[in-house]
C-alpha cells in the first residue's frame, strides 16, 4: 500500500473544493473503494473463489471490486431495498448458517445500527 505524497494529496483536496456541495459523497466513497482495492489483496486469495455478504449492502457500491475473488456476492438490508438478495428488519438476526460466508463487508453502517453487539455478533457468525 503506497501513502500519498503531498503533491498528490494538495491536488486531491483541489480537487475536492472544485465538487459541488452535493457531490462530496461521491468523493469520499471514491476514496473509501480505493482503499478497499488496495487491501482486499491481502485478505482474500484471488486463486480462491470466496463467498462475500454485504451486510447493510445500500446500492451494492463495492460488489465490482470483489469480482475477481467471489464465487457469490450477497447483498442484506433492511426495509424494501430493491438491491438487497436478503431483507431483514432492524434489529433482526441473519437468516443465514453459522460460517457460511468466507468475508463480510460493512460499510457505513453502524452509524444506522440500534444494537451493535447483535449486528457485530452476526458478522462473526455467518
Amino acid at each position: 500500500m503506497s501513502e500519498l505524497t503531498k503533491e498528490q494529496l494538495r491536488k486531491q483536496s483541489q480537487d475536492f473544493i472544485k465538487l459541488p456541495v452535493w457531490d462530496t459523497y461521491y468523493y469520499s466513497s471514491g476514496l473509501l473503494r480505493k482503499k478497499m482495492e488496495d487491501n482486499i489483496p491481502g485478505f482474500l486469495d484471488k486463486n480462491k473463489k470466496h463467498k462475500i455478504l454485504d451486510y447493510g449492502c445500500g446500492v451494492r457500491p463495492y460488489e465490482y471490486i470483489f469480482d475477481d475473488y467471489k464465487s457469490d456476492y450477497t447483498g442484506v438490508d433492511v426495509g424494501e431495498n430493491p438491491h438487497a438478495d436478503i431483507r431483514i428488519e432492524p434489529d433482526e438476526k441473519l437468516p443465514l448458517k453459522d460460517g457460511e460466508y468466507d468475508a463480510v463487508l460493512s460499510s457505513q453502517v453502524l452509524e444506522h445500527v440500534e444494537n451493535v453487539d447483535l449486528y457485530l455478533s452476526e458478522c462473526n457468525r455467518v
